[in-house]
């Protein structure tokens, strides 16, 4: 088994994060580029390090660190068009937030819940014909005390799925407040100010000298033009997020406020404008499985103060609960362990965490003795998969297709045009179904493949192609597979699959894998 990721990638991902910590850039931010006393550098990005949705720009950095060909990226900065950019967000935003106001009115509750979630439109799932967050789990199901703050994107999706959107949000068991509500048109036109203001002063001190020098490597063609994008929406909407929750909490008065966002886009303006009411408790969920080679994760202890000075270091919540040992041990490095719990997953609760053989399935679907392989996608990995699978014999095997709800359109696409094999979609099976069926297990970031390990199916495999940056750590206990020959070897037991066991693998990503992670989780809202 392979237990570390690439040096080259490793390179590239120690280089960046040293800089982003190191940069006379941060301290620019912190003098210059702020909004009240919030330094707009952790909104930016560059700071973001989202290498899970947009990859590119991080495979651009890994070659240029690394000798190879180089970005064709443009840095060239047009204030024109950047301005009118800036205008049609504004004009779109305030458009949308009057919608909002007319159409997903507030509602008034006679009773104000004592702790409020945090819950993203699109994470609305069906359970027991209710509409809840699974995060959360069965929670929201079973404390009369707890709400949901619920937030609306602004996009157009808002005037499209109206009807769809006001049933999920009449079928939420719980009460719920629209946050985008609790926002005033004064406050947008003051966060768009600022920003453009500060934009043109960036812009400035941007042509005057280069800040983007990162082991000797000039990464400005790369990162620029990553730092100005974020100024068409992303710390915006950030601010906004922010501001809103803080004039909800205003005028309800929290104990305190749960999210999973941990420090993925637009969590360090809540808690920063959150940390304004001293007797709120923040709270963050740990919402999927650590990984250090996820760049969001990668946090340094550097980044944060125990004091409140928000210009040179980035707000954080006041407890984390995580799901296991992994993240508990990531932490307690970073922050005092006082404020660190392992609770588990809450999402387990409102899933069936058995598996049993589904013979019915296999005969419906599948014909004659053919083994069968099940291939769960994330988010970008079926770009490398496709390669390594395509050089494999497939042709004795019955091939099917689970990929991530959020990148489905993307991934059969891409199968449909660069698969070589054939494959299926069994839509009407959930995964742990699928697993049930399936004579191999295949993943690639997904980390669907520590359940099915833990569920009993030894034969479950990552293919992890080296040309792309991997979401998950390499010696986390599951079988890497590289190439098609060593693929190819272990379908046909010529090499045996060694796994770790599903006790170990539970305890160091689900701390238990049970359905009482919310009991875990109301008792510490029960001390608070």
């Amino acid at each position: 088994m392979m237990r570390s990721i690439s040096p080259q990638w490793k390179k590239t991902k120690d280089l960046y994060i040293n800089w982003l910590i190191t940069s006379q850039l941060r301290k620019f931010f912190s003098k210059n580029l702020h909004y009240e006393n919030l330094s707009m550098w952790w909104l930016t990005k560059v700071y973001e390090k989202d290498a899970l949705n947009n990859p590119e720009w991080f495979c651009q950095l890994n070659n240029t660190f690394n000798n190879k060909k180089a970005t064709n990226s443009n840095s060239n900065i047009n204030l024109f068009l950047e301005f009118i950019k800036i205008l049609l967000k504004l004009s779109k935003t305030i458009i949308l937030l009057m919608f909002i106001k007319c159409f997903y009115r507030k509602k008034n509750y006679k009773t104000s819940p004592s702790h409020c979630f945090h819950v993203h439109l699109s994470n609305l799932s069906n359970f027991k014909n209710d509409f809840i967050d699974k995060q959360y789990g069965s929670i929201s199901l079973e404390n009369k005390k707890i709400c949901y703050a619920v937030q609306l994107p602004y996009n157009l999706s808002l005037i499209f799925n109206f009807f769809k959107n006001k049933k999920k949000l009449n079928r939420i068991p719980v009460n719920f407040y629209i946050i985008n509500n609790y926002l005033k048109f004064t406050s947008v036109l003051k966060v768009f100010y600022e920003t453009s203001k500060n934009l043109l002063y960036l812009n400035r001190e941007l042509s005057k000298k280069n800040y983007f020098i990162i082991g000797s490597k000039d990464c400005s063609k790369i990162l620029k033009p990553l730092l100005i994008e974020s100024f068409f929406g992303t710390i915006q909407f950030s601010l906004l997020n922010g501001i809103s929750l803080q004039n909800l909490n205003n005028t309800k008065k929290f104990k305190t406020f749960t999210s999973y966002l941990e420090f993925f886009p637009s969590s360090r303006s809540i808690y920063y404008f959150l940390k304004k009411e001293k007797n709120l408790k923040l709270i963050s969920i740990n919402h999927a499985n650590f990984s250090e080679n996820m760049l969001a994760y990668c946090l340094d202890k550097r980044e944060f103060s125990n004091k409140n000075d928000f210009l040179n270091f980035s707000p954080s919540p006041d407890i984390f609960l995580t799901q296991g040992e992994k993240y508990f041990d990531k932490l307690k490095k970073i922050f005092p362990k006082k404020k660190i719990k392992q609770i588990g997953s809450l999402k387990l609760g409102i899933q069936n965490i058995k598996i049993k053989k589904n013979n019915n399935a296999k005969k419906k679907f599948i014909s004659g003795s053919r083994k069968i392989i099940s291939i769960f996608t994330s988010t970008h990995d079926y770009l490398g998969m496709t390669e390594i699978l395509n050089n494999s014999d497939m042709s004795n095997y019955f091939l099917i297709l689970r990929p991530h709800p959020y990148y489905r359109f993307k991934t059969i696409s891409h199968f449909k045009k660069d698969a070589k094999f054939k494959f299926h979609l069994l839509d009407d099976l959930s995964p742990r179904e699928i697993i049930s069926i399936s004579d191999f297990v295949l993943s690639g970031d997904s980390s669907l493949c520590y359940e099915a390990a833990i569920l009993g199916k030894k034969n479950t495999l990552r293919l992890y192609n080296e040309k792309f940056h991997p979401l998950f750590d390499l010696d986390d206990g599951i079988t890497i597979v590289k190439d098609s020959k060593s693929l190819d070897k272990y379908l046909n037991n010529k090499i045996k699959i060694k796994n770790l066991s599903p006790k170990i693998l539970i305890k160091k990503f689900f701390f238990k894998y049970d359905k009482k992670a919310h009991i875990r989780f109301k008792n510490i809202l029960k001390k608070i």
